[in-house]
């Protein structure tokens, strides 16, 4: 995973939620945007090179 601000692959997952967990500070203000999907998983991930914090949802991509 690339870091979104400084564009670093050193990065490390820190904390991780499944649906209706919020174990970390901004887990419940992302999981609003997701309400509406069956199941999803909250990632928090810290880039080793900036050590800035950011956040991102794995969902299911159904195949047609």
């Amino acid at each position: 995973m690339r870091c979104p601000y400084c564009g670093s692959k050193e990065t490390k997952v820190v904390n991780s939620a499944p649906k209706g967990e919020y174990t970390f500070k901004f887990s419940k203000k992302y999981a609003d945007y997701y309400e509406n999907e069956d199941d999803y998983r909250l990632r928090s991930i810290r880039c080793s090179k900036c050590d800035r914090l950011f956040v991102t949802v794995e969902t299911y991509a159904y195949e047609q």
